[in-house]
């Protein structure tokens, strides 16, 4: 079994129940080189007792007030120190106990992103994702819908901050980054889903903001070729 350290990072705001979840998933998982940060916004509703309360498990953890999500996320790339990183936010999970040891035996010719397929868990229901093939065109076209974040491990020669000028969109425009990296080589698509994702995130929530910002991502990456994203952004808006 391979013997690169992973790192796994927890954003979590006044959503105890969840984290919960979420560290008892990590807690079971048979792979064994782990580290484990949880970045809190400053809660008030008892997560931080249950960060304390699984400190045996949590490398190390802040609670304070942040500038939104990927400024968070900012803050858990800061911490890590894996050859491999993903983001399993409050109420995500790994699909089971043997998840990363899966991923971690299949990791195979020097990738420097690695993802597999995604569970959608919401409203008593769960149905499985599966990715589309990451490129630079599939963005352009699918947005993040071309995989979840969730599911995503980056390597470290690649690892990048998110800009958090961005309020729900960050991710779009780290994944252009990430395949645009000067160390990157090519993206290993597993065969089996990796996460548990549960829907309902504020990206949802705020429809025309997450709409403008795509445009504005896609526009900024893609330029004239951005037009690629119209059918599908036209579909969303009367989905909508």
């Amino acid at each position: 079994m391979s013997s690169q350290k992973v790192s796994v990072i927890t954003v979590v705001f006044n959503a105890a129940q969840l984290l919960k979840e979420t560290i008892e998933s990590i807690r079971s998982q048979s792979y064994q080189n782990i580290e484990y940060f949880v970045i809190d916004g400053g809660s008030t509703d008892g997560t931080l007792q249950v960060i304390e309360a699984n400190s045996d498990i949590i490398s190390s953890y802040v609670s304070e007030k942040d500038a939104g999500i990927y400024d968070a996320m900012n803050k858990g790339i800061a911490y890590a120190t894996g050859d491999w990183t993903i983001f399993l936010n409050a109420g995500d999970k790994f699909v089971d106990e043997e998840t990363l040891s899966k991923v971690m035996c299949n990791v195979a010719n020097d990738p420097k992103l690695v993802y597999g397929s995604v569970l959608l868990s919401g409203n008593g229901n769960t149905n499985r994702l599966e990715p589309k093939r990451l490129t630079f065109f599939s963005l352009l076209f699918w947005g993040t819908r071309t995989l979840c974040h969730q599911s995503l491990l980056v390597h470290r020669d690649i690892l990048i901050n998110y800009n958090s000028n961005y309020i729900l969109k960050g991710e779009l425009d780290w994944y252009f980054r990430l395949i645009g990296h000067e160390n990157y080589t090519y993206a290993q698509q597993l065969d089996f889903p990796v996460a548990e994702y549960l829907l309902g995130g504020v990206g949802q929530k705020k429809f025309v903001r997450n709409l403008v910002e795509t445009i504005i991502v896609l526009t900024r990456h893609g330029g004239p070729l951005a037009i690629i994203s119209l059918p599908v952004l036209i579909y969303r808006l009367l989905k909508y």
